[in-house]
């Protein structure tokens, strides 16, 4: 009898739960469409924040692409210029790469070809979040920023499936 009794409250507690996700999620969606309709310079806000961070450390997300695409691009971005003033873009005398607007726009233009969510969607917004972990120096980083956008094969973040 007491069983039976409980067994609402569970229920009740996972609609209430269920709730306050969808209300989460639609927050979140939203804000993620609002993000696409703002200027350039805008920051981020901490909930999109929060999301890469959780993306980061699980590798998974519910976000469709076409949503994830720019703030992911807008967040390496601002990573990159903020990178770029603590540790200036150098190169040896005899390196050939080219210069830090350069590099920064191949990246970005090439990030930004992606119709589906790279395989390294996780690494890219680990270094998105924690630019300085590995890194010191911005030649550095945006050589390993570029390493994971110069991928093919891409992952459907719905489905966490595989597509080639």
């Amino acid at each position: 009898m007491l069983t039976s009794r409980v067994q609402p409250c569970v229920n009740f507690a996972s609609a209430v739960s269920s709730r306050t996700t969808d209300s989460m999620s639609n927050s979140l969606i939203e804000s993620l469409k609002n993000l696409s309709k703002s200027d350039e310079k805008a920051e981020v806000s901490s909930q999109l924040k929060d999301l890469l961070k959780s993306i980061a450390k699980t590798g998974e997300t519910s976000v469709p692409w076409s949503l994830l695409k720019p703030l992911m691009t807008r967040s390496l971005d601002q990573v990159f210029k903020e990178f770029y003033e603590k540790s200036p873009y150098t190169t040896e005398p005899d390196d050939s790469s080219d210069s830090f607007q350069a590099m920064r726009d191949h990246i970005i233009n090439t990030f930004q070809r992606f119709q589906s969510a790279p395989f390294t969607l996780q690494r890219l917004c680990e270094l998105i979040t924690e630019p300085g972990k590995h890194y010191k120096k911005c030649d550095k980083f945006l050589r390993g920023v570029e390493k994971n956008v110069l991928v093919v094969t891409t992952v459907e973040p719905l489905t966490n499936g595989i597509a080639r």
